[in-house]
């Protein structure tokens, strides 16, 4: 049985480091920083697993054995600390969000010092498994660990509900495939944080070598749905979690030539949000000398401006990040392609900027085929 659990370990580790690797591979590409933390999350997890996986079969001597379980459950806990800095990518930080991070810092800090100064671990052997076992001494580490995977797994649905949840109720066009990643995320993070607070309590019922084996085969259960997330489409999570709410193209003169509505709401007037939008990007030029206004944040709502061959295109949304900036741009740059620099040979003929909505589907890939949106 614990052979078989040292095979999952391993491929734990494999999986882990592919995560790894792919994410990196886009924050190489995007820049986007909840790509770099994510990445640095499963190379923390992989390279603790490792550790872990050393001390149990290869190391020659109980004290490098000891040395691989600190530096394999330290970096292990410092993940716990990296989801919380992932998840503080997704929502602005007020008062609950600080409490979290408090909470978290402080059972961080129980857990690394009784580790690595108390020394409140040890390695067994087990004849009838001929493998070395690492186990905590006291109950303060075990608790400490519960807590802290608890307060995490508290917070990733806080977060799950305010930007994932909030998102798929507003944007009534979501495809199925964009729901079932979604929901595979959400599961993944389920798995990964709440086999962790079961552990501990399973402890007592179990033996207790095999209680910290546990949260390893659910580690790479987790993992194995995020893999498979990544592959369906890795922005969709992040677009759907910054709420788009209109997408515009004005000219120069604040007459919107065509609009895209994501979201279901009361219907406004084009002319009128195209004049707001238009005075908004007047306004920062002659108030804060800029020549072009790249992004307001407008309460509740922010407002997202490229520039382009003489059009103007502004993306509504609830939340902001990076990653719908670029977008964006790349959106303008296919909207000129498929129409030309020269818009006003359409002015009589506006209805041929529905084609656009196309290039919105490309760009959105949660939406579903042949949506023409909220119009």
């Amino acid at each position: 049985m614990f052979d078989v659990m040292y095979y999952l370990l391993l491929l734990q580790v494999s999986i882990c480091f592919l995560v790894f690797f792919i994410s990196m591979l886009s924050y190489v590409s995007t820049k986007l920083k909840l790509e770099l933390i994510f990445s640095l999350l499963f190379l923390f997890l992989s390279v603790g697993s490792i550790f872990i996986v050393y001390s149990s079969i290869l190391a020659p001597t109980y004290e490098l054995r000891i040395l691989a379980v600190k530096i394999g459950w330290t970096l292990q806990v410092l993940g716990f600390f990296i989801i919380s800095f992932f998840l503080l990518e997704f929502t602005p930080i007020k008062l609950k969000q600080q409490i979290y991070l408090l909470i978290i810092s402080a059972l961080e800090s129980v857990l690394l010092v009784s580790i690595n100064y108390y020394n409140e671990v040890a390695v067994i052997y087990l004849e009838d498994y001929n493998r070395y076992f690492p186990v905590f001494t006291s109950i303060t580490s075990p608790i400490a660990f519960m807590l802290l995977a608890l307060t995490d797994g508290i917070f990733f649905i806080d977060v799950f509900k305010s930007s994932f949840i909030r998102g798929i109720k507003y944007l009534k066009n979501i495809n199925k495939k964009a729901l079932i990643q979604i929901y595979e995320l959400f599961a993944a993070g389920i798995i990964i944080l709440f086999s962790c607070v079961l552990s501990v309590p399973l402890s007592f019922f179990i033996p207790r070598v095999f209680a910290t084996q546990l949260p390893y085969v659910f580690i790479l259960i987790g993992t194995f749905l995020i893999l498979i997330s990544y592959f369906l489409s890795p922005i969709v999570p992040y677009l759907i979690s910054v709420q788009p709410i209109e997408l515009y193209v004005l000219t120069e003169a604040g007459i919107p030539i065509f609009n895209f509505r994501f979201m279901e709401r009361a219907r406004y007037d084009e002319t009128l949000v195209g004049g707001a939008l238009l005075a908004l990007v007047q306004f920062g030029r002659e108030t804060f000398g800029a020549q072009k206004t790249n992004y307001i944040d407008w309460g509740e709502i922010k407002v997202i401006f490229e520039y382009r061959g003489g059009l103007i295109f502004a993306l509504l949304s609830m939340v902001y990040h990076k990653l719908i900036s670029n977008v964006l741009k790349e959106f303008a740059e296919k909207f000129i392609k498929m129409f030309g620099a020269d818009y006003e040979k359409y002015k009589n003929r506006i209805y041929e900027f529905r084609r656009a909505n196309k290039i919105v589907q490309e760009m959105f890939p949660f939406l579903k085929s042949n949506e023409e949106g909220y119009q």
